[in-house]
């Protein structure tokens, strides 16, 4: 929504004349915003990803996913 807006405002003093928000505005909002955004890696290797967050790979001892209460619960259950 603010790149919207501002691009909504730039359009009136560009064009001299009120107006809001037009669909237009939100449609090159969103397509910005995409281009923008399209900076993930197409992969799914862990230094990639690890490079875009900006932790370099080699301080890195492990990655787990989180699990929530009751994941963690039952994947303890087997152990002794």
């Amino acid at each position: 929504m603010e790149r919207a807006k501002a691009m909504a405002i730039k359009r009136a003093i560009a064009t001299q004349q009120e107006g809001g928000i037009r669909e237009t505005d939100l449609q090159l909002a969103f397509n910005a915003e995409y281009v923008e955004n399209d900076i993930f890696p197409t992969t799914d290797i862990t230094e990639d990803w690890l490079k875009l967050i900006d932790y370099d790979p080699e301080n890195v001892v492990k990655i787990a996913p989180i699990r929530t209460g009751n994941e963690a619960a039952r994947h303890l259950s087997g152990v002794i």
